[in-house]
């Protein structure tokens, strides 16, 4: 009965998806579970370090953290590429092309396995002494190991798993695992700092948690997957484009952690700790909206690989709907955001965590990046790595350029005004490539000008918030005042959809009310 009453491009949009749309709901439900407790614990974990061990140490874990995530560049390629070939294997039941491609997966997996544990006891000696800190070298080492350790267990173990299970649309296992695993780890974390236990004991349980984590996937994979068998002949269709999406992750990881090895060499421990409070917020809250986009990743690559204007004609309006919800949350976001840390962080006595320039500019470079993940997304499921691989690049020498020049005058201001600089000119290359190659006829004058206007109407909302907000001194009233900017920010981008996107806005705003009420029913079923 609703399919006959929309219009025949809506109906089109849900008969495409019909096939889909369990896994990718599920995929989304437990992608905002997941990304909701992380939210919750990120932003407490932090706390409890800042107040038990200081924020050089909070500054150190944040900095050995984002030092692991470029040595975790050895597996960069082969998920990518493996993913993408596993969505017509998998649509399609091949047992022999999954094999092929699980096997060359496994083989690749276990080689950079070895190169990783080879970098990471070079860095354990090495790292230490460029690391401005009084924390003894001994452990800032031994801080070091315990958080490569899971990435161990990946390589060796997990890695293979993770890509099987997204090749065939299910993620909201990885999902529903993830958010197990990390509430053990960090229950154990939150209970070891209060009992007054050394960081090192509380990192432990970081490792013990990827065990867990381990057992969890392979008994789901050997249950839904009895045939499969890594000793098949590798298959090259898992690396035909894997050294393009090298480059991709390569340039990924570069644009996405700069900013932290910047400020680690050019300031100190103390100035990473105040952006990773403010970057863990963003950062999570931009989380929240790629789950959206992440959620139909696997359905629209297998509805790709087997009917592609289905997918073209499906992708429109998902992508309206997506810009809602970033622009929403981001900007609702970067309005609350002092009104918390003055609540939060009124313990903080050791550096100055309230800047009235840190909402408008983390929300200006959090949002550009969201803002383009649809494009993005669409680009990787079709395939287009070797084709989109020069753009990536450029970005990352854009970030890198102009965030080194500008660090050393403006510091954490720097940083973020170089990532903003890079992601304008990438946007609007990613707007053009997409609407040329992948979705005919998308409009990409108009979504640039969208992106232009919707950026400065919440930098002005977020620049009357800042300079106007009320003197929030309790959890009750920063909750009130979190609502109302949600509220006024889904208002802005209402507005702002259906002044763009006057018909498809309005049909999207319908399927978004269509899915949230199917996705109840499936919660409740």
């Amino acid at each position: 009965m609703i399919s006959a009453i929309l219009q025949p491009s809506l109906r089109s949009f849900i008969a495409a998806m019909n096939k889909y749309k369990r896994s990718s709901a599920l995929n989304i439900i437990t992608g905002f579970g997941s990304q909701l407790i992380l939210l919750f614990m990120g932003i407490l974990l932090p706390k409890l370090y800042v107040e038990n061990f200081g924020s050089d140490t909070n500054g150190l874990i944040s900095s050995v953290n984002n030092i692991l995530t470029y040595v975790n560049l050895l597996e960069a390629g082969i998920g990518g590429s493996a993913t993408f070939a596993l969505y017509k294997a998998t649509a399609k039941g091949n047992r022999d092309e999954i094999n092929g491609i699980m096997s060359a997966t496994n083989q690749f997996y276990k080689k950079t396995g070895l190169y990783f544990g080879i970098i990471v006891c070079i860095l354990c000696v090495l790292y230490p002494y460029y690391v401005k800190s009084e924390i003894p070298f001994w452990k800032v080492s031994v801080l070091l190991f315990l958080t490569a350790f899971p990435s161990f267990i990946r390589y060796f173990f997990q890695g293979k798993y993770t890509i099987l299970l997204r090749g065939d649309n299910r993620a909201y296992v990885l999902n529903t695992v993830n958010l197990i695993t990390t509430i053990i780890s960090n229950v154990c974390r939150i209970i070891f700092i209060l009992l007054g236990f050394d960081v090192i004991v509380v990192q432990s349980s970081y490792s013990i948690a990827s065990l867990v984590y381990l057992v969890i996937i392979y008994v789901f994979v050997r249950k839904w997957y009895p045939y499969l068998d890594f000793t098949a002949a590798p298959s090259r269709i898992a690396l035909k484009n894997s050294k393009y999406v090298i480059v991709h992750n390569l340039s990924a990881t570069i644009f996405s952690n700069i900013d932290v090895l910047l400020l680690t060499f050019f300031c100190d421990l103390k100035v990473v700790s105040i952006y990773t409070i403010y970057h863990t917020v963003f950062l999570y809250m931009a989380n929240f909206v790629k789950t959206i986009a992440n959620g139909p990743n696997e359905s629209f690559g297998q509805m790709y690989s087997l009917d592609a204007e289905r997918f073209r004609n499906s992708h429109i309006e998902y992508k309206i709907g997506y810009r809602f919800v970033a622009g929403t949350l981001m900007t609702a976001t970067a309005m609350a955001i002092l009104p918390f840390i003055r609540v939060y962080g009124r313990s903080f006595t050791d550096a100055n965590y309230v800047d009235l320039w840190l909402p408008i500019l983390f929300m200006l470079s959090t949002y550009l990046d969201v803002i383009r993940w649809p494009e993005v997304m669409a680009a990787n499921y079709t395939g287009f790595f070797k084709e989109t691989a020069p753009h990536a690049v450029v970005e990352t020498v854009v970030n890198l350029f102009a965030s080194v020049v500008l660090v050393s005058r403006l510091g954490i201001y720097g940083v973020l005004l170089g990532t903003a600089v890079a992601l304008l000119w990438r946007n609007f290359i990613v707007f053009i490539f997409t609407s040329k190659h992948i979705i005919t006829n998308a409009g990409w004058g108009r979504d640039t000008t969208y992106m232009l206007v919707s950026t400065l109407a919440s930098i002005y909302v977020v620049w009357l918030s800042v300079h106007f907000f009320p003197d929030i001194q309790s959890w009750l009233c920063f909750f009130l005042y979190g609502m109302i900017s949600m509220i006024v920010s889904g208002a802005l981008y209402a507005v702002l959809i259906l002044v763009f996107y006057p018909k498809r806005g309005l049909k999207v705003f319908k399927l978004i009310y269509h899915f949230i009420l199917d996705s109840m029913h499936m919660i409740k079923t």
